[in-house]
């Protein structure tokens, strides 16, 4: 068995993070927000609520000027949402709707459903508390209190989350157009292989010779990353095989990217040129190989330091099923904290029904199949016939992260395409 830097995929993502900067900041409108990585906090202007309001329709009162033995109330004006309240007199209640200001001195609304309501002489109205009300409730029944959901200056979010529409709700009540977010992560797609061909093929070539491959990977990568919007991901370029046209383009891309994503040539082979190419310009190794499978050739640089723009390259294999699993274990998390994510992206826990394959000393990526049913839900594993199989790709989910020495069936971690 050969020997790895690191012992888990999580080992090699933490070890690897300290070498990487984080992208800088930028003001956008809340247009542009949603998807984001928020990089300052925006905070409360006031108190929310900014006064106590009401929580139902119904009539405002003082608890302890409350008559007893049933009594009628009189009521004395009308309390809307967006308007000022009228003047509280001792002793009466003020008619009130949801969303609208108390008036000062009452401190509790009886919902309109609980009172006998009868029009009086000279146009006074009068309530009289329906039997079996609660009237010993405690004040501040059927009321928001100022303050409740929070206080002037307090954070609406941390730094590091991606922004959701429901943030944008809640600093738009705030009077906040625009947000402090991280600038986009500018990632580039690099395809080796000379046997590997763009998808759309040449028009001049009517049909493919046996011997040659239509590129899966780097659609495939790009469409993975593409739909995160903190990335910005480039169209694939390809170089083939040789080794001075992959380091000219490296060196390209690597001028104006943030990560630089290859495919293919990262093995041990004689045509795997990926890491010296890399290391040839000046990056780091971070680490090549890992206990994974499918994956385990995959290799990581630094180019630069954290504090110093340090930038990702990061070797996927050239097998579609490998490639597109380090890209979403691996790859995306060291993105996202390029991007100024805070921790991991959130992974769902499932069942995976029972397979055939036994207890390795690899981390395994299966390809699985969610399948639902009387509220359960369940990963079925796909049997592919291999790294090379985008046919049984094609039928998956996502993947479980079984972890090494583990049987293939239990609760494990799983992460969608």
């Amino acid at each position: 068995m050969p020997t790895f830097a690191f012992d888990s995929p999580a080992a090699a993502i933490a070890a690897s993070k300290a070498a990487l900067a984080t992208a800088g900041m930028e003001d956008v409108p809340l247009s542009d927000a949603v998807g984001r990585v928020l990089a300052v906090a925006p905070a409360l202007d006031r108190d929310s609520p900014a006064c106590d309001l009401s929580a139902m329709d119904g009539y405002a009162v003082q608890t302890a000027e409350l008559p007893a033995g049933g009594e009628g109330i009189a009521v004395i004006g009308e309390a809307a949402a967006g308007f000022p309240p009228p003047p509280h007199v001792a002793g009466t209640a003020v008619r009130i709707f949801t969303g609208a200001p108390l008036s000062g001195g009452c401190d509790r609304v009886i919902r309109q459903e609980d009172v006998r309501f009868e029009e009086g002489p000279g146009g006074v109205d009068r309530i009289t508390p329906l039997a079996g009300w609660d009237a010993a409730k405690e004040a501040g029944a059927n009321v928001r209190r100022r303050g409740e959901n929070g206080r002037a200056d307090d954070p609406l979010a941390e730094p590091g989350v991606v922004v959701t529409a429901a943030l944008v709700a809640a600093v738009a009540a705030c009077g906040i157009d625009r947000l402090t977010v991280r600038r986009r992560v500018r990632v580039a797609i690099l395809v080796t292989g000379s046997e590997v061909r763009e998808p759309g093929g040449d028009p001049a070539i009517p049909r493919l010779p046996p011997w040659q491959i239509r590129d899966a990977n780097g659609p495939a990568v790009a469409a993975l990353l593409g739909r995160r919007p903190y990335l910005d991901v480039s169209e694939p370029i390809y170089v083939g095989d040789d080794p001075a046209a992959l380091g000219r383009a490296f060196a390209g891309l690597l001028d104006c990217h943030d990560a630089v994503m290859t495919t293919g040539g990262v093995s041990v082979g004689d045509h795997d040129a990926v890491p010296d190419a890399v290391r040839a310009l000046g990056g780091t190794t971070l680490f090549h190989g890992l206990p994974i499978r499918p994956g385990k050739p995959v290799f990581a640089a630094a180019f630069g330091t954290s504090d110093r723009g340090g930038r990702l390259a990061l070797g996927l294999p050239g097998n579609p099923v490998a490639a597109l699993c380090v890209a979403r274990r691996i790859g995306v998390e060291l993105l996202r904290h390029v991007a100024g994510c805070a921790g991991e992206e959130p992974t769902l826990l499932v069942d995976m029904t029972p397979t055939d394959g036994r207890p390795l000393p690899l981390w395994r990526f299966w390809p699985v199949l969610l399948r639902t049913e009387g509220g359960t839900t369940t990963a079925e594993a796909l049997a592919g016939r291999g790294a090379s199989d985008t046919v049984a790709l094609a039928r998956s989910d996502g993947f479980v992260e079984v972890p090494l020495h583990e049987p293939m069936a239990g609760r494990y971690p799983f992460r969608a395409w």
